[in-house]
């Protein structure tokens, strides 16, 4: 029985430190695999589509008439896209790419997966600093009492300031 428990607890271990990385490799190349096909089958709407139009200063360009097929991504603004169709036209690379869903939410749960979860932290109001630093500071002026110490023969004064009471305690 123990030893099926250390195998149980090694293999969970194995998976922490190396499995989720490979399984969220392979989701993202799986879902990657699906998407190009379906772009390919033009299963897609094209109110989904995004043009982006980026200008070429290439001399001699030749200007295309139609769309041709191409492959790759992009990430824009946190966002990524799916290249479905390029061409070329009056100087501009004109892409049409569509979000891909899928892909991101996939990144999202890789670098969300392992992480600890943030602290909470109680925020305060300005009116409950006041008050906790109105019962911090003392009422009555403090004595000051000179001590003079000659560790070492060093001779330098010491003081020493006396409060009334202990500090209080905060609480978060």
């Amino acid at each position: 029985m123990r030893k099926l428990a250390a195998i149980f607890l090694l293999c969970m271990l194995l998976f922490n430190t190396i499995g989720y990385k490979a399984w969220f490799y392979y989701a993202e190349k799986e879902s990657d695999r699906q998407l190009e096909a379906q772009l390919d089958r033009n299963q897609y709407k094209d109110e989904d589509l995004v043009t982006l139009r980026i200008p070429l200063n290439i001399p001699y360009q030749l200007n295309e008439n139609q769309f041709q097929r191409i492959d790759g991504e992009i990430a824009l603004d946190g966002k990524l896209y799916k290249y479905v169709k390029r061409k070329v036209s009056e100087g501009n690379l004109i892409l049409l790419c569509i979000p891909d869903v899928q892909k991101m939410t996939l990144k999202k749960a890789k670098t969300g997966f392992g992480t600890p979860a943030a602290p909470v932290q109680k925020k305060i109001t300005v009116s409950e600093y006041e008050a906790v630093v109105a019962a911090a500071a003392p009422t009555a002026k403090a004595p000051v009492t000179s001590i003079r110490s000659c560790y070492y023969g060093n001779g330098l004064p010491e003081v020493l300031i006396v409060f009334p009471g202990k500090p209080p305690e905060l609480t978060a």
